[in-house]
């Protein structure tokens, strides 16, 4: 009873009062969105191992493959050189049977 005597506000006021009021909820939403995404933006790079250009992924991709083909080289010398060196040995047992 009390409540509908004060309805005094005109419609295009209260129409004007009610689009703010979206608005502002509107708003906040985008706000709450923007702040979603972006701590999930900060996450993903947080789990990124580091490196020298961590926004490039291809430099990530180069760098692990030339340290693939740096650990095969050394390999590749250290089989050579035990060969090299089994070879010798294998020569001094025969020169002195």
């Amino acid at each position: 009873m009390f409540l509908a005597e004060t309805n005094s506000i005109d419609p295009p006021t209260q129409a004007a009062m009610m689009l703010a009021l979206l608005g502002i909820v509107l708003l906040g939403i985008a706000l709450v969105v923007i702040i979603l995404l972006g701590g999930r933006w900060v996450r993903r790079l947080g789990k990124k191992p580091k490196s020298a250009n961590n926004l490039d992924p291809k430099f990530r991709q180069t760098e692990i493959l030339e340290k693939i083909c740096i650990d095969k080289e050394e390999r590749r010398e250290s089989l050579s050189s035990a060969e090299t060196h089994s070879e010798k040995n294998t020569s001094k047992e025969t020169d002195t049977a």
